[in-house]
């Protein structure tokens, strides 16, 4: 997906944010996702780490996490596709709200980029920026043992 997807996919404040670290090099790796999105991405870290759900997500696990993670844990043998498949079974059952306590990205207030460490001082200031003006902001340089460089804004 290009920056100009990427950037459309966003809610504005989060859009604008990604923006300014745009024209500072930053390159946009994911934004708003679907479902089918978020639970492949969901598959594909699960891959590498069976308890990267549990592992990741924000305590206390909200009702997807937990569904999730049980699901992961049922079928230890799964492979991207069949967890996907699955993981979108269990998502299924829950409504927007819910699955946005799952992933900010299901909402368009999260977006990735590529992790270069010349512009974690960028990101950073970004959420400051973005909490003193009243919102809620999050930079996560790594999830799991994955290095990444996760933002949410709103």
């Amino acid at each position: 997906m290009a920056n100009q997807d990427i950037l459309a996919s966003l809610n504005p404040v989060a859009c604008a944010a990604a923006q300014r670290l745009i024209a500072k090099g930053a390159i946009l790796t994911s934004g708003r996702r679907t479902i089918d999105a978020q639970a492949s991405a969901d598959a594909a870290d699960v891959v590498l780490d069976r308890q990267f759900i549990a592992k990741v997500y924000k305590k206390p696990l909200c009702n997807v996490a937990v569904a999730l993670q049980a699901c992961a844990d049922q079928f230890p043998a799964a492979d991207q596709a069949e967890l996907t498949a699955r993981f979108l079974g269990v998502m299924a059952a829950f409504d927007d709200t819910e699955l946005e306590k799952l992933s900010q990205h299901l909402g368009g207030n999260a977006f990735d980029i590529h992790p270069d460490p010349a512009l974690i001082p960028a990101c950073e200031d970004e959420v400051t920026q973005c909490v003193k003006s009243g919102g809620t902001a999050l930079f996560l340089q790594k999830e799991g043992d994955l290095v990444r460089f996760h933002i949410q804004i709103k």
